[in-house]
């Protein structure tokens, strides 16, 4: 596999696992910091693109909970009257949905609280819910690690970290090229190239000399 091939790949897993590692960071630890209502969306809409709401559904109360890479949204048929909704996904008229998303600069991983996949299919439990994880999240909702994607996040997440990397990786390359040349060491091995002329490759990985000329 050429260099160039195996150093793309490698920052698209490396920008994969700073996403999940980030989400999955903020699953764990994060707090709710603020909350605002949002107007409530018709039956059929797609709050912020994330999930369904049923066509025949009449929501009163879309409330959304952030902290640090974390959005708990609570979607209701009942009116918010300062106190717990019902909590069911199919007893109108207090049906509610509620979606936490996970992830930083956007989110990238979800888990459903309600509605709850049937008991007894354990992989679309842990799809739609997550994993159980110990501790409570600020809305009294149980942590979970999700492993269900946020499409939208997750790709606009790892173009991010792939472009950040991509830079790091270009100005720690090009440090180390200039470091080489001021100490007359061979930019690929660092095989000092004391006596040796600047054309001539180097003696032990056959680099180009910082002279040769171009192919």
């Amino acid at each position: 596999m050429h260099a160039t091939t195996r150093g793309i790949l490698a920052r698209a897993l490396l920008s994969l696992g700073l996403t999940i590692a980030l989400a999955w960071a903020a699953a764990l630890f994060a707090p709710l910091t603020s909350s605002s209502f949002q107007p409530a969306p018709s039956g059929g809409d797609w709050p912020a693109g994330r999930f369904h709401i049923p066509a025949d559904w009449t929501p009163r109360t879309w409330l959304v909970r952030t902290g640090p890479g974390l959005r708990h949204d609570l979607i209701s048929e009942s009116l918010w009257m300062g106190s717990t909704l019902g909590m069911s996904d199919s007893t109108a008229p207090n049906r509610t949905r509620i979606l936490v998303s996970v992830g930083w600069p956007f989110p990238a991983l979800a888990w459903t609280v309600y509605p709850v996949p049937p008991e007894g299919n354990a992989l679309a439990q842990a799809w739609s819910a997550g994993l159980p994880l110990q501790g409570l999240l600020g809305t009294g909702d149980p942590r979970r690690l999700p492993i269900r994607p946020s499409w939208v996040g997750l790709a606009l997440n790892l173009v991010i970290y792939w472009l950040v990397l991509t830079w790091v990786m270009s100005m720690l390359t090009r440090r180390r090229l200039h470091r080489a040349i001021e100490h007359n060491r061979c930019v690929r091995c660092g095989y000092s190239r004391d006596g040796i002329t600047p054309a001539t490759p180097c003696p032990e990985c056959a680099a180009p000399g910082p002279q040769a000329p171009a192919a």
